[in-house]
C-alpha cells in the first residue's frame, strides 16, 4: 500500500516541480531576449545544458545505444523537441507579449491528444479530455485577455509559436512511445547536444552582426534556463513519460501561465489582474476534468 501511494505521489511532485520550473522560464526567456538574439540565445542555453548532462552521463558510465533505430528516434526528437520548437518560440516571442506566447503554446495539449490517439495504444481521445482541455484553454485566454488586445502582437510570430507547439506535441508523443526502450538521460543528452549545434549554427548564419550584450541579468537567464529549464526540465519530462499518460503530462502548458503571472507579481512587481483568479480557477477545473478520464494504466 505504501509503495503504491509513493508511486502516485512522487510523479505528482515531479510534475508540480516541472510546472513551476517551466512556468518561470517564460520570464527568463523574456529577460534574455532583451540582450541576446533568439537563436544564439537558445544555442548557448543548450550548449551549457548538454555539456552538464553529458558530463554526468560519462561520470555515471551510462551506455549510449548502438542500434540505428534508437539513434534515428533521438535525432528525430532533437529536431522536433528542441531545434524547431525553440527556434520558432524564441523568434516569435520577439514580436509578441509573453502572455500571448504562453497562450498560443498552450495549444500543445490539443495536438498531443490527437497524436496520442493514433500513435499510442490506450490513450484514445475522450469527451472528458477534450472538455477539460477546452475549459483550461478558456482559463488561459481569460488570464491574458488584456494582452491579447496589444497592438505589438505579430500574426507571423503567433503562427511560429503554434507550429512550434504542434512540433513539440509530436515529439512528446514519440518520446512517450519510446521512453521504455531508450535511456532517458542519453535521450536528453543527444537532443540537447544536436539542438545546441543546429541552433548555434543557425544563429551564426542568420544573426551575424546582431549585438550580444552579456551582463549579469542575461548570464543569469541563460544559466537558469540551461540548468533548471533544460537539464532538470527534460530529464523530469522523460522520467514522467514512463509513469504517466502523455496527455496528462501535456497539461503543464495550461498550468505554467499561472506560475508565470504569479512570479511576475512576486519578483517584478507586476500588477495581477482579477482575471487571473477566474482564469486560474477554470484551468484547475479543466485539469481535474482531464484526470477524470479513464486511465489506460
Amino acid at each position: 500500500m505504501a509503495a503504491s501511494r509513493s508511486g502516485e505521489i512522487l510523479p505528482g511532485i515531479v510534475f508540480g516541480s516541472l510546472c513551476f520550473v517551466w512556468g518561470s522560464t517564460w520570464l527568463a526567456i523574456k529577460v534574455g531576449l532583451g540582450s541576446l538574439p533568439p537563436l544564439t540565445f537558445a544555442g548557448i542555453r543548450f550548449i551549457i545544458a548538454s555539456g552538464l548532462l553529458l558530463t554526468y552521463a560519462l561520470a555515471k558510465k551510462i551506455e549510449f545505444p548502438r542500434d540505428k533505430g534508437s539513434w534515428r528516434v533521438m535525432l528525430f526528437l532533437s529536431l522536433t523537441q528542441i531545434t524547431v520548437p525553440y527556434a520558432l518560440t524564441f523568434w516569435g516571442e520577439q514580436y509578441m507579449t509573453a502572455g500571448l506566447t504562453s497562450l498560443l503554446f498552450a495549444t500543445l495539449p490539443f495536438f498531443v491528444v490527437v497524436f496520442a490517439h493514433f500513435m499510442i495504444p490506450g490513450e484514445p481521445v475522450s469527451a472528458w479530455k477534450l472538455m477539460g482541455m477546452l475549459v483550461s484553454f478558456v482559463g488561459v485566454t481569460i488570464i491574458f485577455s488584456r494582452e491579447l488586445m496589444s497592438t505589438s502582437n505579430s500574426f507571423w510570430g503567433g503562427v511560429a509559436v503554434i507550429v512550434g507547439a504542434g512540433t513539440a506535441a509530436c515529439a512528446n508523443v514519440v518520446g512517450k512511445k519510446y521512453s521504455q526502450s531508450i535511456n532517458s538521460t542519453v535521450n536528453v543528452v543527444v537532443q540537447l547536444g544536436v539542438g545546441a549545434v543546429l541552433l548555434t549554427a543557425a544563429g551564426v548564419a542568420l544573426e551575424r552582426g546582431l549585438p550580444l550584450n552579456f551582463g549579469g541579468t542575461s548570464i543569469f537567464a541563460v544559466l537558469y534556463l540551461a540548468v533548471a529549464g533544460s537539464v532538470f526540465g527534460f530529464v523530469a519530462l522523460y522520467w514522467l513519460f514512463t509513469r504517466m499518460e502523455v496527455t496528462r503530462i501535456s497539461l503543464f502548458t495550461f498550468i505554467t501561465p499561472i506560475v508565470a503571472v504569479l512570479l511576475g507579481w512576486l519578483m517584478l512587481g507586476e500588477r495581477v489582474d482579477p482575471n487571473v483568479a477566474v482564469g486560474g480557477s477554470l484551468i484547475l477545473v479543466g485539469v481535474v476534468l482531464v484526470n477524470r478520464a479513464p486511465r489506460s494504466d
